[in-house]
């Protein structure tokens, strides 16, 4: 079984979802159940299941190819953590532009246009706790310093 998670709303409004099982560029998606991209994952999950989903291709905005899939089980991320961040975050003056601005500065800019501030949330906070590195140089620990929350462990 190939678990998948929610990745963010592509720019044709579609959800999109990437495959953890380390092969890298799997992206499955919905053609038919669209969203704004500002949909959460709960929002998403409560309309889409793996019976709706299709490969899309090996990027996250690519062109559906629209082959059937089999054996996939969505996985929730965060998302219950995520949601409980993203509202700190917001209470203490985060948007969508500032976050971008302090990921954007750890590396080569990422385009964030069609992903939702809790979708940015959840990537970077995964990327963060996968890298093996120590929690106090994760971004989405200098995201919380920033805003003068507190930082995330796990």
């Amino acid at each position: 079984m190939e678990k998948i998670q929610f990745y963010g709303i592509d720019r044709f409004n579609r959800p999109v979802f990437k495959s953890l099982d380390g092969g890298k560029g799997k992206y499955y998606g919905d053609v038919n159940t669209l969203f704004g991209y500002d949909a959460t994952e709960a929002e998403v999950l409560a309309k889409v299941t793996v019976n709706d989903l299709c490969y899309f291709g090996s990027r996250f905005d690519c062109e559906p190819y629209g082959t059937p899939v089999e054996n996939l089980e969505i996985v929730v991320g965060k998302s219950s953590d995520v949601d409980l961040l993203t509202a700190k975050l917001i209470n203490a003056g985060a948007d969508r532009a500032k976050v971008i601005a302090i990921v954007d500065g750890y590396g080569d800019p990422v385009d964030w246009s069609h992903h939702s501030l809790d979708t940015i949330i959840s990537e970077v906070w995964q990327s963060d706790t996968n890298s093996g590195d120590d929690a106090d140089g994760w971004i989405i620990n200098e995201i919380c310093r920033q805003f003068n929350i507190e930082e995330v462990k796990e």
